[in-house]
């Protein structure tokens, strides 16, 4: 078994593109945010209700809404980890409390010109899953999620990584949720 290890490794380094195999180049982190596949945002109104904010993000199997003020500002997003943390088992009669009640207000957000490394240094220090993108004006115009920089990264990964073959998972495959 050794011997067929000690081969492919062998054969591997004789490629020429065996750096490219081996790592994921940096510079494909300093690419704008533009250059992803972005999610459009889900916008509420900060009186917005929870019970449909929840069917909202229940319907379109998404894990966050942006909440924005009358002039269609960011001021605010509801995650499902604000849910749970904040809202099951916390408010009596939550249906009815506005999102304004329970959102983490203001946001940090990063506009489309911002480099993808920003977004996963943000994601990674702090500990979000979801991070607005907004124009200038603040305006919401986006939403990057871990999903999406995973994705990112998986799509430009070697052919190599991406193709292992074997079962390392043993359980049974389910789709996580949201």
């Amino acid at each position: 078994m050794d011997d067929m290890v000690n081969e492919d490794l062998l054969r591997l380094q004789q490629d020429e593109d065996y750096e490219e195999i081996l790592s994921l180049s940096s510079t494909k982190f300093e690419l704008p945010l533009s250059s992803l596949k972005l999610s459009p945002p889900v916008c509420v109104s900060e009186e917005t209700p929870l019970e449909m904010v929840l069917e909202i993000m229940q319907e379109k199997r998404i894990g966050s809404v942006l909440v924005v003020s009358e002039y269609f500002q960011l001021v605010g997003i509801l995650t499902e980890r604000d849910i749970l943390f904040r809202v099951i088992g916390k408010i009596p009669r939550w249906e009815t409390t506005p999102v304004s009640d329970v959102m983490t207000i203001d946001p940090m957000a990063l506009q489309k010109r911002d480099m993808i490394a920003y977004a996963m240094n943000n994601m990674h220090v702090g500990g979000y899953r979801h991070v607005p993108i907004v124009d200038e004006n603040n305006h919401p115009v986006a939403v990057i999620s871990v999903r999406d920089v995973m994705g990112y990264i998986l799509d430009n990964f070697p052919k190599h990584i991406l193709n292992i073959t074997g079962q390392p998972f043993r359980g049974i495959h389910q789709q996580e949720s949201a």
